[in-house]
């Protein structure tokens, strides 16, 4: 499915293609999953099944009872999702992140034009630390 196909109003959210979803992998270990998550997903299990988000559809896919999501991102927002398989993994994972050991990077990209430049801050760098685009 296209981003043009699931952006459509009043639509109910699509589902993920099993087919696709091996696609979307880019590591596997005994720990982990990194996938790809395209934006018109979910990451957390939703009421319209386990084909509706991505935890449920790698749930499904692998045949697993219990995944943790160690970060997320919202439905409009695709990028990369680190997904645990055990729950020693996800907590090391997520202290990580709490301590910031380890941080995301998110960089915007968009279709429309901009009247005037646009600023970005980074809240955990001195407020000198600006980027316009």
């Amino acid at each position: 499915m296209s981003g043009d196909e699931a952006a459509v109003p009043n639509r109910p959210a699509p589902k993920v293609n099993p087919a696709e979803l091996p696609q979307w992998l880019i590591e596997e270990d005994d720990d982990f999953f990194v996938f790809d998550k395209p934006g018109w997903l979910v990451c957390h299990p939703s009421k319209d099944g386990p084909w509706s988000s991505l935890v449920g559809a790698v749930r499904e896919w692998k045949g697993l009872t219990t995944l943790h999501l160690v970060s997320r991102l919202d439905r409009e927002t695709s990028g990369i999702i680190l997904i645990a398989k055990h729950a020693a993994a996800a907590s090391l994972s997520q202290t990580a992140m709490e301590r910031r050991w380890v941080s995301k990077l998110t960089t915007p990209f968009s279709k429309a034009s901009f009247v005037s430049p646009c600023r970005w801050i980074n809240r955990w760098a001195p407020m000198k630390r600006v980027r316009s685009w």
